[in-house]
C-alpha cells in the first residue's frame, strides 16, 4: 500500500495547492478526481496486456489513487 499511499499523498499535496492559491475550495473534489486520473495513466504505460485490460486497470488505480488522498486529507 506504499505506492498507492505516495500517489495519494502527492495528488492530495497538489490539490491543496493549487485549490488554496486559487480559493476554489468548492471544486475541491472535482480536481482531486482529475489529478488522480492524471496520475493514473501510469497504467497504459504497460504493452504487454490488451488495452480493455489496461483500461480496467487504469479506472481501478485512478480511484484507490482517489481514494487515498481523501484518506490522506482526512488524517490531515
Amino acid at each position: 500500500m506504499l505506492t498507492p499511499g505516495l500517489a495519494g499523498g502527492l495528488v492530495m499535496f497538489l490539490a491543496n495547492s493549487l485549490i488554496a492559491a486559487f480559493s476554489m475550495e468548492a471544486y475541491l473534489s472535482f480536481f482531486v478526481l482529475g489529478l488522480s486520473f492524471i496520475v493514473g495513466i501510469v497504467a497504459f504505460m504497460d504493452n504487454k496486456i490488451k488495452i480493455i485490460y489496461r483500461f480496467a486497470l487504469y479506472i481501478i488505480n485512478s480511484l484507490i489513487i482517489f481514494s487515498m488522498a481523501f484518506g490522506t486529507n482526512s488524517i490531515g
